[in-house]
This record gives structure tokens, C-alpha cells and sequence, in this order.
């Protein structure tokens, strides 16, 4: 029973650890894309606005937070992360199909 009790303030702890930033969502209407793409905006609670800062852009956004966690919880909090979620993986990913589209999507409308 001891070691159970442990095990649960570790899961507990671990998620303590990973709350340490804000997820901001927002929509995009793309003329790239002719389609409205959800994004998620990561933000480090430590980050100061006279900072600079780097930001990494994760695609198969709806997996990003798992993966900007993992980013922070290594020792970088200078990072600001977005998640681009997919609405069909394919055309945005595969070179036959829309790929160009997906990252002049990336480069013209969504980096500032």
C-alpha cells in the first residue's frame, strides 16, 4: 500500500511539473488552405515580454502538448510552442497531394 501511495504523488508531482505554461487557442482563416485551421499556442509561465525567445512549430498539433511538455520539462522554459491541428493528414503532409500548399500555409500565414 505504501508503494502505491508513493507511485501516485510521483504521477501526481509530474503533473505539477508540466503546468507551468498557458495553451491559447485560436483560428486562422487560410485563403492558402480555403479552409479555417485551429492553433495552439503555448506560452511558459516564466517567459518575460522583453525576452527573446524561440518558437518551435509542431504539426499533428492535437499530440503537441505531450510534446512541448517534454521540451519544458528539460530545462527549456525559453520556448514558445504552437501546435498546428490537422483536419486530414494526407493532403498536408504527403509531396503528391497538397504538401506545397500546407507549408506556404506555415510560411505566409501563420509565422509572424
Amino acid at each position: 500500500m505504501r508503494h502505491l501511495i508513493i507511485f501516485f504523488l510521483f504521477l501526481a508531482s509530474k503533473n505539477l511539473i508540466g503546468a507551468d505554461y498557458n495553451i491559447d487557442t485560436l483560428t486562422i482563416e487560410s485563403k492558402i488552405l480555403s479552409e479555417t485551421r485551429t492553433i495552439l499556442v503555448f506560452t511558459p509561465d516564466r517567459i518575460i515580454s522583453s525576452d527573446s525567445v524561440s518558437i518551435i512549430y509542431m504539426i499533428d498539433g492535437q499530440f503537441s502538448k505531450y510534446r512541448f511538455e517534454e521540451i519544458i520539462n528539460h530545462g527549456n522554459n525559453q520556448i514558445i510552442g504552437i501546435g498546428i491541428l490537422n483536419t486530414d493528414r494526407r493532403p498536408d503532409l504527403l509531396p503528391i497531394n497538397q504538401a506545397d500548399r500546407f507549408n506556404s500555409f506555415i510560411e505566409n500565414e501563420l509565422i509572424p
